[in-house]
Order: structure tokens, then C-alpha cells, then sequence
């Protein structure tokens, strides 16, 4: 557990600094939470699924725009890279999934590297990067996501 919270806590300086560099290529202004001292271990009942560990959402403000160049670019609804952020990693951009799935979309490692991400926790690289591959299990989420964005 403790080797976790280690990467949790490393993941979350690398994600406050590229938060910092996007906001301030922005000449946006971030909230005091993001300079916080790193938080205490967490429970000993944390779950290894990213939001168990303890991170903080990306503000609306600062994912919102990320979300609409991704939208656009991707020729996707705007309301379903939200929708899948929200399923996947509950806006919490330093998520890390027991199978090592990471960031705001958990993306794997392998499809980071695949992408040339190099840094999977930059809220605006993931997002970019977060496409939907054809692989049944990622297919099924996007399904169930659609779902629930049509019952609205």
C-alpha cells in the first residue's frame, strides 16, 4: 500500500506542474488547491482503483477548454469526453487503475507510449490522447456511456 500511495503522491507533483504550465500558457488563474502540500496516507480501506487514492478533480474551468479542443478535434459529441472522464477517472487527473490505466481517460502505459505521451497524467495530453480504440471492453463503457447520456 505504501509503495502505492508513493506513486499516487508522485503522479500528483508531476500533475500540479502540468496543470500550472497549461494554466499559465492559458493566463488562467489557479485555485489554492493545487498548491497544497501533498495530502497524509490514506485510510488503510483506500482502494488501489484511482479514486480511492486521494486526488483532486480538475477544476471545470480548467478542464473545460481542454474537453472542447479534444471534442472537436476528435469530431465527438461534447458531452461524451465529459461523460467518459467522469467514468473513468472522476475528473481526477492523477487516477491510476489497479490494471495501471492513467489519467482523467486511463490510458494504459503502453497506449500512452504507443501515442508518444509523455506525461499521462497532463490533464490537455490525455484528453487528446483518450481516443476510443476498438478493443471490446473499451467499446462496452463508450456503449454504456452513450446510454446514460441519452436517457438525459
Amino acid at each position: 500500500m505504501r509503495v502505492s500511495i508513493e506513486k499516487q503522491r508522485a503522479a500528483m507533483a508531476v500533475q500540479r506542474e502540468a496543470a500550472r504550465k497549461q494554466a499559465e500558457n492559458m493566463g488562467t488563474w489557479l485555485p489554492a488547491a493545487f498548491d497544497l502540500p501533498p495530502p497524509v496516507d490514506a485510510p488503510a480501506d483506500a482502494s488501489a482503483e484511482g479514486s480511492g487514492q486521494p486526488c483532486e478533480p480538475v477544476p471545470e474551468m480548467i478542464l473545460a477548454p481542454i474537453v472542447d479542443r479534444a471534442s472537436r478535434a476528435q469530431n465527438r459529441d461534447p458531452e461524451l469526453l465529459p461523460a467518459v472522464i467522469r467514468q473513468e477517472s472522476a475528473f481526477r487527473p492523477c487516477a491510476v487503475s489497479a490494471k495501471g490505466a492513467q489519467g482523467l481517460m486511463q490510458l494504459m502505459p503502453e497506449t500512452a507510449g504507443d501515442l508518444g505521451l509523455s506525461d499521462p497524467f497532463d490533464p490537455a495530453a490525455n484528453v487528446e490522447a483518450g481516443g476510443i480504440p476498438e478493443i471490446p471492453e473499451t467499446r462496452d463503457c463508450v456503449t454504456a456511456i452513450l446510454q446514460k447520456l441519452s436517457l438525459k
